[in-house]
């Protein structure tokens, strides 16, 4: 079955980053919040360890499994990156993904929904 755009996706939010693999040390989480932000319009930002970007992508279906496929990239005072990803959510809330960047080095990470805090909350 091809895949197809959807707009009525469950995977816009903000993440948590709770695990990762990665190949490369600046993928280590070290002491930073490492989330994934994804937004109802397909964009967004992560922070991995080092390593961060804006993101830009799609809602897609594929046989009833829906993911976010995204490009990403930054171009400040370190530089320029880019790369790709996706993420799909699993079982028991947890979202599960991969990230890219264009030397070839990657990260897979879990993470799980960051609660939102209502008005006025503590």
């Amino acid at each position: 079955m091809k895949a197809r755009r959807t707009d009525d996706s469950s995977l816009p939010g903000d993440w948590r980053i709770t695990g990762t693999e990665y190949s490369n040390e600046d993928f280590a989480e070290l002491f930073l919040d490492s989330f994934i932000r994804i937004g109802k319009r397909g964009d967004g930002r992560f922070q991995i360890g080092l390593v961060w970007g804006d993101i830009r992508g799609k809602f897609v279906k594929d046989g009833g499994e829906e993911r976010f496929e995204f490009e990403w990239e930054k171009d400040d005072e370190d530089g320029y990156a880019c790369g790709d990803g996706w993420a799909k959510a699993g079982a028991k809330g947890v979202l599960r993904g991969e990230i890219l960047d264009a030397s070839g080095d990657w990260v897979k990470f879990r993470a799980r929904r960051v609660k939102a805090r209502g008005r006025g909350g503590r």
